[in-house]
């Protein structure tokens, strides 16, 4: 997978870890308890996007979601 092109994650070790970052096309998700640091990472990656168009998503649990009263 060296070969294909990459975009960085923001940070300088995970990047490296990820043989130069995401890899492009691909879709990455990321999760985690509460205050594990997925909010900072994803804010770290649209900081480093040059001209790239991003999405970035965030779910909870249907338990500790909020849902309108009726």
């Amino acid at each position: 997978m060296g070969d294909a092109s990459r975009t960085t994650s923001g940070t300088d070790g995970l990047d490296e870890v990820l043989d130069g970052g995401f890899i492009e096309g691909q879709t990455a998700i990321v999760s985690g308890g509460p205050g594990t640091g997925k909010t900072v990472l994803a804010l770290q990656f649209l900081a480093a996007a040059d001209n790239v168009s991003t999405s970035v998503s965030k779910s909870e649990r249907r338990t500790s979601a909020r849902t309108p009263p009726d």
